[in-house]
């Protein structure tokens, strides 16, 4: 029997295209800073827990001072929100989508990873949860998702331009193994 990842995930892939190579680079001139773990990201008091989650992120918001960070914002919204819905029409579940929470760049350096976890959080609470895979020059930084229950599981061939959507319950536990050479870049976005 397929784990149930292999059952409930969703890809969705594009060619690569010029335009990914330009966001790219973009992202190269970004301020990434360390990523904590999920609830932990709004307070600057809490220290990053680099034993869990040792990765940097570039928020992207509508409301963000730097035009440029604004227009990536609505620009990835118009490609991801699509995605979101077609995984709810894919999947017979029809999820009441509302909106996109989060919108972020993470960058996953030579010995990054983020340890097995979930997305759903009391205080931030998701119901869909995506990465947008954008280059595959690296080596490791393998998204793995587990069963709950057993010992399957279930790794996400690595390819530039793929989505990947799924339940951000905690019936879908993942990881992002460490990154052995290269960096890694994806979208990671959640909707409610």
């Amino acid at each position: 029997m397929a784990p149930v990842a292999k059952r409930f995930t969703i890809s969705f892939s594009g060619s690569t295209s010029s335009k990914s190579k330009g966001f790219l680079e973009y992202l190269n001139l970004c301020k990434f800073v360390e990523a904590k773990t999920i609830g932990e990201n709004e307070d600057v008091k809490i220290p990053a827990d680099k034993k869990f989650r040792n990765t940097y992120i570039y928020p992207f918001r509508n409301d963000h001072p730097e035009l440029s960070n604004v227009h990536w914002h609505n620009l990835l919204g118009s490609i991801l929100m699509p995605k979101f819905l077609q995984y709810g029409k894919k999947m017979k579940c029809r999820p009441d989508i509302g909106k996109i929470i989060d919108i972020s760049a993470l960058r996953y350096d030579e010995g990054c990873f983020y340890k097995l976890h979930t997305d759903h959080h009391t205080n931030i609470p998701r119901t869909l949860s995506m990465i947008f895979l954008l280059n595959n020059d690296y080596e490791g930084g393998e998204l793995v998702f587990e069963e709950q229950y057993g010992d399957n599981t279930y790794t996400i061939e690595t390819k530039p331009n793929r989505v990947i959507v799924w339940s951000s319950s905690f019936l879908f536990p993942h990881q992002v193994k460490k990154v052995t050479k290269g960096t890694r870049y994806s979208i990671v976005s959640w909707a409610l």
